[in-house]
C-alpha cells in the first residue's frame, strides 16, 4: 500500500487528518495479503448492506495463484481480519 502524494498532501493539512494519524503500518511481507484483499473486497456479496468476503472467493483466490496449503491458511486469516475491520470501520457488523 503506496500513499505517495496522497500522504503529501495529507501532511499540508491542519490539524493533522485522522487518515494520516491512524495510516497502518504495512510490512513488505504482509503485502501480498492486503493486495488480495484489495482484488477480493469486489467479491463480497451485497444485500441490504455489504456482507463478508466469502471463503470461497479467498480459497479460489489461492489456488488461482497458486499459493502452498499453509499460504492459503495465512492468506484466509489475514483477509478475514481485515474484512472484519473494514466492515466495522464502516459501521457494518461482519455477517
Amino acid at each position: 500500500m503506496v500513499w505517495g502524494e496522497k500522504e503529501e498532501f495529507l501532511r499540508t493539512i491542519k490539524p493533522t487528518p485522522k487518515a494520516l494519524l491512524t495510516k497502518p503500518e504495512l510490512w513488505p511481507w504482509n503485502e501480498w495479503a492486503w493486495e488480495a484483499f484489495m482484488v477480493l473486497c469486489g467479491s463480497r456479496p451485497v444485500g441490504m448492506g455489504p456482507g463478508m468476503i466469502p471463503l470461497s472467493e479467498i480459497e479460489a483466490y489461492g489456488r488461482i495463484h497458486e499459493l502452498p496449503q499453509d499460504e492459503v491458511k495465512d492468506l484466509v486469516f489475514f483477509v478475514q481480519a481485515m474484512d472484519r475491520a473494514f466492515l466495522e470501520e464502516k459501521g457494518d457488523k461482519p455477517k
